[in-house]
């Protein structure tokens, strides 16, 4: 089990408090290099946090280097993505709300989880097409 499937009952930066595991329908999108969960703020906010999963690149057997790049521009690219759809004031995009680094061991690098809090959609791109098709 790597970092960022063991963020159930932190408190992460910001107050948001990681209540559990987010289910996953069985043909929902996204989810290779992430771990989703349900979060909560003190103010009553419910949201979903995809955490970043980078213990699998650290294990790859092709080129650590490559496969951390590739998944830091992957969260860095969604996370400007998200910053731009905010600014554009977009209405039927969910946004992402907050953002954050939690380091489950401070003495090890390698337990630094990245995450992104979004607002809760009602179903994901998949969902949506699939509800279109019937």
């Amino acid at each position: 089990m790597g970092p960022a499937q063991a963020l159930t009952g932190l408190t992460l930066d910001g107050g948001w408090k990681v209540i559990g595991l987010a289910p996953r329908q069985k043909n929902a999108t996204g989810g290779f290099f992430s771990v989703g969960y349900n979060v909560l703020h003190p103010d009553g906010r419910d949201a979903y946090l995809k955490a970043m999963d980078y213990s699998a690149a650290v294990s790859s057997p092709v080129h650590m280097a490559l496969a951390l790049k590739a998944l830091t521009e992957a969260y860095l690219f969604e996370k400007n993505l998200c910053l731009r759809c905010r600014d554009q004031s977009l209405k039927r995009v969910v946004h992402a709300i907050d953002s954050g680094t939690a380091r489950l061991n401070p003495a090890d690098p390698l337990s630094t989880v990245e995450y992104l809090i979004f607002e809760k959609a009602d179903t994901d791109i998949r969902g949506h097409l699939d509800a279109q098709a019937n």
